[in-house]
């Protein structure tokens, strides 16, 4: 496909969302015009205030649910482009029993005999949704039903890339990895899974789905696909958010990993991986405007570490007051954050990303948590 480039017509799906803002704010800035999704009404007052400057250029619409059939048939009319980062981030969903345990009816979107409601459902559900409204709103028909939309740009995650039932204690990973084991492990053992492995199983079959609809749909759209896959998104925040509480995942984690409360947990003694949220919004934009990155898979890392490394970093930036910080160990964390690696010889290539240090990343972070009077 050809690159689609400004000033084209950008749908971003959950657009008050914290990745999804910082993707807005790029399009803007680079000459799109961008209709963002919102599940109500409310939810779009923030954007609006944060981006009147940019007047018309933004447009917001409400999908109340994603996962509803024909959800984004009228949003994806006139569009050009597709960001799609509207799917959850979350450990904390209900335990799958009871009315959370529900039997998959619907042929072709994933072959997993029970779907946890709070996290397979929407990631599922709400990528074959998009794809199947921009399929059927892509007809001949001038103007009301454009077949403009050229590219589709999702956001999925390394959880389903990665296998945390590899023994380690060094794992790599690039974009030929599945995480299939986990997807396997829900399915036999739905009552003993942990949220965290629902949700690297709901991030699998999210993925799976958005290339199965291609393959089979191949001969019926003229559109393309590109996953991105992040690790722990890290960096400032732009979307509105009142409560430490309500922050992304990511930035949840820090926020209870290294500010002192009655709630501290030990840090976990792993290594992990981050992107910054801005080298994540750049990842989507490039891949708008780069022809030759259609019909990829992209890992985009900006590096791992170990959660000690976080604490030092924040230790050392005095930007929290000391007496509020979680020390840890200092310096035991210096290169255990090496037995996690993501390839990133394809993104490199096909996007060119410069990334953020983990040190900057974090910084700025902590620094948005000190604006929001969070610390």
């Amino acid at each position: 496909m050809a690159p689609v480039a400004a000033p084209a017509k950008v749908l971003v799906t959950g657009a008050n969302g914290f990745i999804a803002v910082w993707v807005v704010r790029r399009l803007l800035e680079a000459g799109y015009t961008v209709r963002g999704t919102v599940r109500s009404a409310d939810k779009g007052t923030h954007l609006r205030e944060l981006f009147k400057s940019y007047g018309d250029k933004l447009e917001l619409v409400v999908v109340p649910d994603i996962t509803a059939e024909g959800a984004f048939d009228e949003a994806v009319k006139g569009i050009d482009l597709v960001e799609h980062t509207a799917s959850p981030f979350t450990y904390k969903a209900d335990t799958p029993d009871g009315e959370n345990i529900l039997s998959v009816a619907t042929p072709g979107i994933c072959s997993c005999g029970i779907v946890f409601a709070d996290l397979i459902v929407p990631a599922v559900k709400g990528t074959v949704r998009i794809l199947e409204s921009i399929k059927k709103n892509a007809s001949d028909i001038p103007c009301e039903r454009s077949p403009s939309v050229k590219r589709v740009v999702l956001t999925a995650s390394v959880a389903s890339v990665v296998n945390p039932f590899l023994p380690g204690p060094v794992c790599t990973y690039d974009e030929s990895c599945w995480n299939d084991p986990t997807v396997e492990f829900v399915e036999k053992n739905p009552k003993d899974s942990p949220s965290p492995l629902w949700y690297l199983a709901s991030k699998t079959l999210g993925e799976k789905a958005a290339w199965d609809f291609m393959e089979k749909n191949k001969s019926a759209i003229n559109f393309d696909l590109v996953v991105l896959n992040p690790p722990y998104v890290y960096g400032p925040t732009l979307h509105e958010v009142n409560s430490p509480t309500k922050l992304n995942q990511s930035l949840l984690e820090v926020y209870e990993f290294v500010i002192k409360s009655k709630d501290t947990q030990p840090i976990p003694d792993g290594a992990n991986a981050y992107v910054d949220v801005r080298d994540l919004a750049d990842a989507h934009v490039l891949s708008a405007q780069k022809a030759e990155a259609g019909g990829n898979r992209i890992i985009v890392s900006g590096g791992s570490y170990h959660w000690q490394d976080i604490l030092d970093i924040a230790a050392a930036s005095k930007i929290v007051d000391d007496d509020k910080l979680v020390k840890g160990t200092p310096g035991s964390g210096a290169g255990k954050g090496k037995n996690l690696t993501f390839k990133t010889d394809r993104s490199d290539k096909l996007l060119g990303l410069k990334w953020t240090s983990l040190e900057d990343s974090i910084k700025d972070s902590l620094a948005s948590f000190k604006e929001k009077n969070f610390i």
